[in-house]
Formats: structure tokens, sequence, C-alpha cells
């Protein structure tokens, strides 16, 4: 599982966050959304789809592809992932993220395919230390407007 901590400096409740996954053993990328400047649209984005009209703040944990901990408050959700449990809060799921290899596998492309869509600024795509992650509703609605190609050699109707 691939852990991100969005994080800044001077924040108390950031490394505590670390901390903690420190203590689990757990290996995990920091990324300072004030210098990087995409970290800082995922933390916009995430607190868009999870908290509207909240003022977006540190730290946000992203555990796997579509686990995110709002708040200093992960080491309840390190002890369900440990012990096995997946318990749901009655609020909307966060949304759901694909590799560019399952977007590739969705839309019939090689994954360069998808890389390149990214690049053009066809396909809105995080970068998350190494890895390009993707909405999976961006990519459906991405495939669902794609329109069929017409065959080069069409015959004229005579």
């Amino acid at each position: 599982m691939s852990i991100t901590v969005l994080s800044q400096p001077g924040c108390a409740a950031c490394r505590w966050v670390e901390k903690a996954l420190d203590r689990e053993g757990l290996a995990y990328i920091v990324r300072d959304v004030r210098q990087d400047p995409a970290a800082a649209d995922l933390l916009i984005g995430i607190y868009q789809r999870l908290r509207p009209g909240q003022h977006p703040s540190t730290p946000v944990t992203i555990l796997g592809p579509d686990d995110v901990v709002i708040g200093p408050v992960i080491r309840d959700r390190l002890r369900e992932l440990r012990d096995g449990r997946q318990q749901r809060e009655r609020r909307p799921a966060p949304p759901a993220f694909v590799t560019r290899t399952e977007a590739a596998r969705l839309l019939g492309w090689y994954p360069q395919r998808v890389t390149a869509a990214v690049h053009r600024g066809d396909l809105p795509a995080y970068r998350v230390g190494n890895r390009i992650l993707l909405r999976r509703t961006d990519v459906e609605t991405f495939a669902a407007e794609q329109t069929t190609p017409k065959p080069l050699n069409q015959e004229k109707d005579q």
C-alpha cells in the first residue's frame, strides 16, 4: 500500500502523523504543499470533494488508492488496517483513484497513451511520488466522451 502525507513546514500535527507511521514501520512519502504545486492542488481537490467550504489544512494522509484521513487522527485508521477491519463512516466515500495501468485497461489503451493524454491535459491526474493517479470517474467520463473513429476508406453512395 502506498502512503502519502500532505504536509507543510512547522506543522506539528504533520510530524505526529509521520511519527505514527514510523512506529508502525510503514513506508510513506511526504509532500510539502508549499513547495510542490501538484501537492497543493491535490490537497485542495481533496477538501473540495470531502469537506466543501472548509479551508484546506494539513496533515492529510492518503492510504492506498482511495482512503483519505484528514487531520492527525491516523492512529485509529492504522489500527483498523492492522486488524483487518474496514469500518466505514456515514459520509461520502472518497474518490476512487486508479493507476496509469488501470486507466489504460479501462480505456483499452497502452499505459504510454494514458501518460501522453495526461501530459496533453486531456485527462486530469495527480502525481504521487513516481506514480500517476487518476480519478476513476474522470477516466470513465473521458471514455464516454470519446467518439469512435470513422473508417478511412469510406465509399460514397453512388
